[in-house]
């Protein structure tokens, strides 16, 4: 993959390995460490694992943990997941040659079989990518005000990936154009400043504003989409600080 998103995300000379068709009617797709694997679906519920998008972020998992050495685990695991499905919806929306405006930011909508419909996730309206009698409603939150502590999913780390997810979406659309051109290459060049594997949601809100003032400038149209788009999820930069605490924060 190319360097379009500011980073370059594989090396000129590196492998891919992967294995598909794995197991029997096996409903998932992962990142072992050291290979992708793509399961089948079970043709009831999912259909297929091997979209675009959704290989694109599983890919990515092994980059994101090692730029960023983010313990997958909370909040700091929800931001894995978070930046993973950035990258996913940029590589759609490039593909599709897709502006921020008019892209639908749904990851995986191309996994659910014909009896179920809706995608994994919405970036744009979280909570609202699937409605169904198998799935049931998505719980995605998209503010801190309805962030859900759990002691599942590793402490919600595909729950509550929607705030940071929903900000970005708020964010790319604020500035217009194509989502990779500035807001991608903000969060993008935002891993390089990870320090602590506990980053909270806070922790890098602060990181990609302080990125985008770097970048553009601190008065800049880009530095305040992204305040702003922080500011509309519940997370609030007016008083940040520097430090990247794991503790969990709440609407301001």
């Amino acid at each position: 993959m190319s360097d379009n998103f500011g980073i370059k995300l594989f090396p000129s000379d590196g492998k891919v390995v992967a294995t598909v068709h794995y197991g029997d009617r096996y409903n998932n797709r992962f990142w072992d460490g050291k290979q992708l694997v793509i399961g089948d679906g079970d043709g009831t519920t999912f259909a297929k694992f091997s979209g675009l998008d959704t290989v694109a972020g599983a890919l990515v998992y092994s980059i994101i943990q090692e730029k960023t050495q983010l313990l997958y685990q909370g909040q700091s695991g929800a931001l894995i997941t978070h930046i993973s499905d950035t990258i996913a919806a940029m590589v759609g929306q490039y593909h599709q040659e897709q502006k921020a405006d008019s892209a639908d930011w749904l990851i995986g909508s191309d996994v659910f079989s014909p009896n179920v419909k809706g995608a994994l996730r919405s970036m744009k309206a979280p909570g609202t990518a699937f409605d169904n009698k198998i799935m049931g409603k998505d719980p995605q939150p998209a503010h801190m005000k309805d962030y859900v502590k759990t002691t599942q999913d590793s402490g919600g780390v595909h729950l509550n990936s929607g705030i940071p997810n929903h900000a970005f979406y708020l964010a790319a659309v604020a500035v217009g154009g194509s989502s990779w051109d500035k807001i991608g290459a903000i969060w993008m060049k935002s891993m390089d400043h990870i320090a602590n594997p506990n980053t909270n949601f806070v922790g890098f809100a602060s990181i990609t504003f302080q990125t985008a003032q770097s970048i553009y400038g601190d008065h800049s149209s880009e530095s305040k989409a992204v305040a702003q788009a922080w500011s509309e999820v519940g997370i609030s930069l007016a008083k940040e600080t520097t430090s990247e605490s794991n503790t969990d924060h709440t609407a301001k």
